[in-house]
């Protein structure tokens, strides 16, 4: 591993435990009802058990696969309640970090993606501190955007390429468990996109 490698993997990790210290100072004085109700969702799913509970009231749309699965897990290792919400928001973190690495892996420009991983955790607005940062709420959303669309740069090799189309309609399938958001906001989008480079390649 060359020096520049060595400090950027450095850089990143000082990084997440800044992000954790400053969490650790502020995410109980930034709670708000949408935080709360993600923590009492996870407890209630700890306590009875599945990702769906039968005795909550949903609000704009079915939480299947989201953040109050990884407070679920919180809540099996901590009794306590800001321990398990710094957690979560860690493990989100993490995973956020992970997906946009895995993008630029496929992407052919992983030797950048440490340093510019760094820009996921820079509080650009207050909206995405507290939705992306704080709470957490986008941040499945992002992983899910990241992942679909690495998913959908082809392999070199022509066996990889069953199996990205595989992973990417279980993707999709996961993601449509929640509700339309995916297929407004990214699955639509893209199918835009591919249409207009199909039909800019057939007058060229």
């Amino acid at each position: 591993m060359s020096k520049g490698k060595f400090w950027s993997y450095i850089l990143i990790i000082l990084g997440l435990l800044f992000s954790l210290y400053v969490l650790n100072k502020n995410i109980d004085s930034s709670i708000d009802a949408d935080m709360s109700s993600e923590l009492i969702l996870g407890k209630l799913l700890h306590d009875e058990g599945g990702i769906l509970s039968k005795d909550w009231c949903y609000s704009t749309e079915l939480r299947v696969i989201n953040t109050q699965i990884i407070y679920k897990l919180g809540f099996f290792i901590f009794d306590d309640w800001h321990k398990v919400h710094l957690f979560s928001i860690f493990c989100l973190s993490v995973i956020l970090l992970s997906a946009y690495y895995f993008l630029l892996y496929r992407m052919g420009s992983k030797d950048c993606a440490i340093l510019t991983g760094l820009a996921l955790f820079l509080p650009f607005s207050n909206e995405y501190c507290n939705n992306v940062l704080l709470g957490g709420y986008y941040a499945t959303h992002i992983f899910f955007v990241f992942m679909t669309l690495a998913l959908l740069l082809p392999s070199d090799n022509p066996r990889w390429n069953k199996w990205l189309i595989f992973f990417n309609c279980f993707l999709a399938f996961v993601g449509g468990l929640n509700g339309a958001r995916y297929a407004v906001v990214l699955y639509v989008p893209i199918l835009v996109a591919i249409s207009f480079l199909y039909i800019s390649k057939l007058y060229t």
